[in-house]
């Protein structure tokens, strides 16, 4: 925890040491790295390969959209975006052995990170004073202050506090919560959305573990039915999840709430929809289907400059999308000669971030420490062939 104060020294002009000179392009030449008078150099780390590649294929589409259409408006104090590309095959490993490829061999600036292995790297990135956006996923986005995500459901400490009340006023009284067998993450996830299901007065009837390939999906759902449970949800993949789903269905469980905060994307209603029919899905940003000022100019952009991701109304575009821009922001406050530590500084001082208005309500970047509080909710029609807004405004319970 020693470094973690020292990435908010106050020096607007760190790195400047030639800031009075011009560079070709008109803007100061710098000092930091990946910053030239021409364009500013980012790292972009997620798994190119590996098990989870093919989920982060369209949060890169959503990346190039918005640093694409930023550069077509000049870019940042006349400083195009580029990106450097580090393959982390979702995995701890491969995680910090990208950043260091990234920071230390492609000095790149700032860091955009959509991964399953963040944790990783974490702390290297901290310690070098490396500002990183990403899409949050494991509660170490709520303790460096280096990191920013508008996406972290929960804290180190905190468990979302909107599941457990939303499960309770849709007549949830005992939950199987599910994890997967060997992965760490997600038996974290489920371990705080039991903490947020217990708080909402919700019994935890059933939370072993799930394999990929060695569980008996059947025997799985037979065990929730002996339980009596009647809320189904956890971190788990869309397809074990429709599986289980399923099963339980055809076995006779009593569900009254089937929540998942996986499977928000309009593809995967053709392969699972019918399987995931009357499911809610949680979320932080405002749904497609309210249709916002934002969600058209994003996706004009998609078709634009993302046109080969199709459809272009994606959650993981969208997630993409925001951790460019969040990047974006913090390059536009570090000043005309921006140093890491003024973007890291300026950025934290941000206290209404909404992404264009994608979030609501706006979330203050100086509180990073804590969850966000609010959550979409949307239900997969009885068809299986869309999504439902279950309500226009944001999900808040007061606790």
């Amino acid at each position: 925890m020693g470094a973690l104060l020292s990435v908010f020294a106050l020096a607007l002009a760190a790195g400047c040491a030639t800031a009075g000179s011009q560079g070709a392009g008109g803007s100061p030449a710098c000092t930091s790295p990946g910053v030239s008078a021409n364009e500013v150099r980012l790292g972009l780390l997620s798994p190119n390969t590996g098990p989870t590649a093919k989920q982060f294929v369209d949060l890169r589409s959503g990346v190039n959209a918005r640093l694409d259409l930023e550069n077509a408006r000049g870019g940042v104090n006349g400083r195009k975006l580029v990106y450097d590309r580090a393959d982390d095959t979702g995995s701890a490993e491969g995680n910090l052995t990208g950043a260091r490829q990234l920071i230390e061999n492609s000095h790149d600036f700032a860091v955009l990170e959509g991964s399953v292995a963040e944790q990783a790297s974490a702390d290297y990135l901290n310690k070098s004073g490396v500002p990183v956006t990403g899409v949050g996923g494991d509660p170490v986005w709520t303790r460096l202050p280096n990191m920013f995500t508008f996406g972290m459901f929960f804290s180190e400490t905190e468990p979302p506090p909107s599941w457990g009340q939303f499960v309770k006023q849709h007549g949830g009284t005992k939950a199987a919560v599910l994890s997967l067998q060997f992965v760490p993450v997600t038996a974290n996830f489920a371990k705080k959305e039991s903490q947020s299901l217990t708080a909402a007065g919700i019994q935890i009837a059933y939370n072993e573990p799930v394999s990929v390939t060695g569980s008996d999906l059947r025997a799985v759902a037979l065990a929730m039915k002996a339980k009596g449970v009647d809320v189904l949800t956890g971190g788990l993949s869309v397809d074990l999840f429709a599986k289980i789903v399923t099963a339980a269905r055809e076995v006779g469980v009593p569900l009254k709430v089937i929540l998942s905060v996986t499977g928000y994307e309009p593809a995967l209603l053709q392969s699972y929809g019918p399987q995931l029919a009357g499911s809610y899905l949680a979320m932080i940003t405002a749904p497609f289907e309210q249709n916002l000022p934002v969600h058209q100019a994003f996706l004009r952009a998609m078709a634009d400059y993302a046109p080969e991701e199709q459809p272009a109304n994606s959650q993981l575009s969208l997630d993409g999308w925001l951790i460019a821009d969040m990047a974006i922001r913090g390059l536009q406050l570090a000043g005309s000669c921006p140093s890491r530590e003024s973007f890291i500084t300026n950025l934290r001082n941000v206290h209404n971030y909404d992404g264009g208005g994608l979030i609501s309500p706006a979330l203050d970047l100086g509180r990073f420490r804590e969850p966000v509080r609010c959550n979409h909710f949307v239900q997969v029609n009885a068809n299986g062939t869309g999504f439902q807004v279950q309500q226009p405004d944001p999900f808040c319970p007061a606790s």
